[in-house]
């Protein structure tokens, strides 16, 4: 066991601390002293890592580069993680997000290419925010629960999460960010919440797999190229609550086949890319 006090004094270059932490870090380690994990230790072959009671902030950059990382517990009284906590910890697989984390910050998991679950607890009721990127280029990540009072999916926060088959967004969600879901291959199908009144441009662009998604009901804003290059997307009803459009909305869904919308939206914007065998009703 060791004090942070070593990793700081090793990441500032104490050769005596690194000689230690060295021999230390191979394997598991354990934090147990201090408030809050800021040690750079990257350059160590740490494999699995566990964040006892007394920790409540997981740093900006803590773990960020630890290639050998594999597996984290948090403990619950983990209230935030920071900006690049794990960044490019390409061998970690499984993380659950315990219910007392208020904030994962922007860059959170980025790269975490062999990522393969997320679950945000259930009793996760302060959680309001995920930051840009946070999840983003988790390239073998396949299924996302997300709970929590989360209000806003930021930019970019699941692109590039190329296997990524389910995800389940919770009914306090309103705001869906530029490319939240840009190239996640695999989804098939999604529902957004009635909760949500704003999808920015490109939020769910490059999405070849998906074929059905239900919108909210209370859909105000859909922005420019929302769902471009969906090519198996076959069926959408756009809801009367719209108020702004942008364009190129369905441009490349190729296979779209039915679409129903408001009266008063204009087709020239969608961009459908086979009009004479898509079934276009208005309401």
């Amino acid at each position: 066991m060791e004090s942070i006090d070593t990793l700081n004094a090793a990441r500032e270059g104490n050769y005596d601390a690194l000689i230690k932490l060295g021999r230390l870090l191979k394997g598991n380690y354990e934090f147990s002293e201090e408030k809050c994990v800021k040690a750079a230790i990257q350059e160590y072959e740490i494999t699995r890592v566990v964040i006892p009671e007394r920790i409540t902030v997981i740093d900006d950059c803590a773990f960020y580069g630890c290639t050998s990382l594999q597996s984290v517990y948090l403990h619950n009284s983990v209230t935030r993680i920071g900006e690049c906590a794990f960044y490019q910890c390409y061998n970690l697989q499984n993380i659950h997000i315990p219910a007392s984390v208020t904030r994962i910050g922007d860059s959170a998991f980025l790269s975490c290419s062999s990522l393969q679950s997320l679950v945000i607890s259930s009793g996760a009721k302060g959680l309001t925010f995920i930051g840009e990127e946070a999840f983003r280029g988790c390239r073998g990540l396949k299924s996302v629960v997300l709970s929590g009072n989360i209000i806003r999916i930021e930019n970019e926060t699941f692109s590039g999460c190329y296997s990524l088959q389910s995800i389940i967004l919770p009914e306090s969600l309103c705001f869906i960010g530029e490319n939240a879901f840009f190239m996640c291959e695999s989804l098939q199908y999604l529902v957004i919440p009635n909760t949500v009144e704003v999808i920015c441009d490109s939020a769910f662009s490059n999405c070849r797999s998906l074929e059905s998604i239900k919108l909210s009901d209370n859909l105000e804003e859909l922005g420019s190229m929302a769902f471009s290059m969906c090519f198996s997307l076959k069926h959408i009803v756009l809801p009367e609550s719209l108020e702004e459009i942008g364009d190129l909305i369905f441009m490349h869904c190729k296979n779209l086949q039915s679409i129903l919308l408001p009266e008063y939206i204009n087709l020239d914007k969608l961009s459908i890319w086979n009009k004479e065998n898509c079934d276009i009703k208005f309401y």
